[in-house]
């Protein structure tokens, strides 16, 4: 999956720096958590099947864009709330 920060801050992901406006590819599996932290809240993602889910914590959010990346999976964009 493809992470984009849409956010004002750095996210912390699987031990390392997701800078604002960057995106970076993550692995997704079959059965998948992925740990979002930040100075503002934490999310996380968890794959079952090919499904996700997220849950939000703070004021940090997380949500599948509408568009894909070019493996076909949707592109997750993390935002805050003001």
């Amino acid at each position: 999956m493809t992470v984009t920060n849409k956010t004002s801050v750095t996210l912390e992901i699987l031990g390392g720096e997701l800078k604002p406006n960057e995106s970076r590819e993550y692995t997704e599996m079959m059965f998948n958590t992925l740990d979002i932290h930040s100075e503002i809240g934490s999310c996380v993602i968890t794959t079952e099947y090919g499904q996700r889910s997220f849950r939000n914590y703070g004021k940090l959010v997380a949500k599948e864009g509408r568009k894909k990346n070019e493996h076909g999976m949707k592109n997750i964009l993390v935002t805050s709330i003001d």
